[in-house]
């Protein structure tokens, strides 16, 4: 019997041809050094999903190391955490002083070429952030540092052999207009959970049915040369938090909740940010990954969110 996952994985190794000396191979995942930074990916075992095999793809970066938990630097986190990217900061399990990016992806076989290049895409991504952040983050939190490991065998890799400088991220080979992915978009939404209250060029906002104040988002950012997700749900509705495969979540950082956002796990190609009005989830996608597929792909992964939190009834796949 097929397994997504493991399918998607094989076709990401071939196209991202990690190098043996910089990389640990495991049965369902693959640790490799790109640059300075470890990174992780790994296959979760298949769910049965409506008829279906799905499988969830988690992908880490480490990045910073010595974080020390005062309100100062979780004021910094919170802060970045908001400008919004397509991966979202975690606390590594047993390791509490360690973060890292994080990003994950359900697959199911439909399409291994597609899923493959956007995680390409996410770990290169996700790679240069880590070099690119870290240092300066390193310079502004309390006593904290860049998160650079080593090779068990190969040692540390010299910043002159980085493959960040060589492979450029790969792109859609259909970018869509503004006005396409707008109108595609908006051919997804399933009516039972929300209906459009405006669309145009500039992107398209919805209101939940069931969830008076919900609002789910899709707006262009041309300055960014990029596309907003946001899922917005007043406090005072939410039922239950999503559960997998509707994206799991995990609180990440925990504060006082009259000084200062509640920042949470990643999940899929965004971040969760909570306070005690709302919680949201955001993903900045750069608009030259989207095809219709990847489309599709986002506008199910919203609406199954917001269907989690509110507990309507489950959403059927293709809707």
């Amino acid at each position: 019997m097929i397994d997504p996952g493991l399918e998607t994985l094989q076709r990401l190794v071939a196209i991202s041809r990690p190098e043996p000396r910089w990389s640990l191979r495991e049965a369902r995942g693959l640790t490799w050094w790109p640059a300075r930074h470890a990174q992780y990916l790994w296959v979760e075992p298949p769910l049965d999903v409506d008829g279906e095999r799905v499988c969830r793809i988690h992908l880490r970066t480490d990045l910073l190391r010595r974080f020390r938990w005062c309100p100062e630097n979780l004021r910094h986190l919170n802060r970045w955490a908001q400008q919004g990217r397509c991966f979202g900061l975690v606390r590594v399990p047993g390791r509490p002083k360690r973060l890292q990016w994080a990003a994950c992806l359900y697959v199911d076989g439909r399409s291994i070429e597609d899923d493959a290049r956007l995680l390409r895409e996410l770990m290169f991504e996700q790679a240069r952030c880590a070099e690119d952040v870290s240092e300066r983050w390193s310079q502004v939190l309390e006593r904290v540092a860049p998160a650079r490991s080593a090779h068990p065998l190969s040692g540390r890799r010299p910043p002159g052999e980085s493959r960040l400088e060589v492979d450029a991220m790969s792109r859609s080979d259909t970018p869509l207009p503004s006005s396409t992915w707008v109108e595609r978009f908006a051919e997804d939404i399933p009516q039972e959970i929300a209906r459009i209250s405006r669309a145009d060029d500039a992107g398209l906002v919805c209101r939940l049915e069931s969830t008076p104040g919900g609002v789910v988002e899709v707006l262009h950012d041309a300055e960014r040369q990029s596309v907003l997700f946001r899922l917005h749900i007043p406090s005072a509705r939410i039922s239950s938090g999503p559960s997998a495969p509707n994206g799991a979540r995990s609180t990440l950082l925990t504060c006082n909740e009259n000084e200062m956002t509640i920042l949470s796990g990643a999940s899929f190609l965004g971040s969760w940010l909570e306070s005690p009005e709302a919680a949201e989830y955001l993903s900045v996608i750069p608009e030259a990954w989207l095809s219709e597929a990847r489309i599709e792909a986002l506008a199910e992964d919203l609406f199954r969110r917001a269907n989690g939190f509110t507990q309507i009834a489950p959403l059927s796949r293709g809707t």
